[in-house]
């Protein structure tokens, strides 16, 4: 029997759905009580494995961004140890085998020493609004009416 199925005759029972003697009536609510609680074990059992699960992707996520890391910084190096190494012989391109390899300028970037030599006419003013939550549910917990604004109280399942 599925969960909502026990809720619904749960809810059927307690109500006098159906026309059971006391006893029979006490049975069957039991009985439906244990059927709710062993189906809510079963789903708290399926909610540690799943939490487990997402805890095993985390760390095979960290596990898989440092080998990514790596492999690239080795990629790095090797073209650089490539590069370097035709710059000694004066190379400018090579083919290898199947591969065309060339020593190129790349494009002019800028580069700040200070910022505080730059003529404001080369800066720009940015403006970021931050609003205070944590002042703000004080004002409305103090009585405050703030147009835009209301505290909101949610629920969510503990498992312990």
């Amino acid at each position: 029997m599925k969960l909502y199925e026990i809720t619904e005759e749960l809810l059927e029972a307690a109500t006098g759905g159906d026309e059971l003697e006391e006893q029979e009536l006490h049975q069957r609510l039991n009985a439906l009580a244990m059927d709710f609680s062993e189906k809510s074990e079963n789903i708290i059992k399926a909610v540690r494995n799943l939490e487990a699960f997402a805890t095993g992707c985390g760390s095979e996520a960290e596990r898989l961004t440092r080998q990514k890391r790596a492999t690239e910084n080795r990629v790095k190096w090797l073209k650089n140890y490539l590069r370097t190494n035709m710059a000694e012989l004066g190379l400018k391109r090579l083919e290898a085998g199947t591969f065309k390899v060339a020593i190129q300028k790349n494009p002019a970037r800028v580069v700040i020493d200070d910022p505080g030599q730059i003529p404001m006419e080369y800066a720009e003013e940015v403006t970021e609004l931050r609003i205070d939550k944590s002042a703000l549910k004080s004002a409305l917990q103090e009585g405050q009416q703030i147009p835009g604004v209301h505290i909101e109280q949610g629920e969510s399942l503990r498992i312990r």
